[in-house]
């Protein structure tokens, strides 16, 4: 998995699935995030592109396909 994206605040190379989750998730702790992440992370290991893409979109409905693209 590439690990990259953002919502849209943030978007392109420099931008992570970390920041991702913690734009959407503001009030959360450092702690809390990683936990999601590594949630996420593992919730699409081993799934084709089109597959993790799809399974991106249902975990996280508001990113935009172009930054679902950019993080598979």
């Amino acid at each position: 998995m590439g690990d990259k994206a953002s919502t849209g605040a943030v978007s392109g190379k420099g931008c992570t699935l970390h920041r991702v989750v913690k734009e959407l998730f503001p009030n959360k702790g450092k702690k809390a995030i990683d936990g999601m992440v590594e949630e996420i992370k593992m919730s699409v290991a081993g799934m084709s592109s089109a597959n993790m893409k799809k399974a991106l979109k249902e975990i996280l409905p508001t990113i935009s396909d172009d930054v679902i693209s950019v993080i598979a």
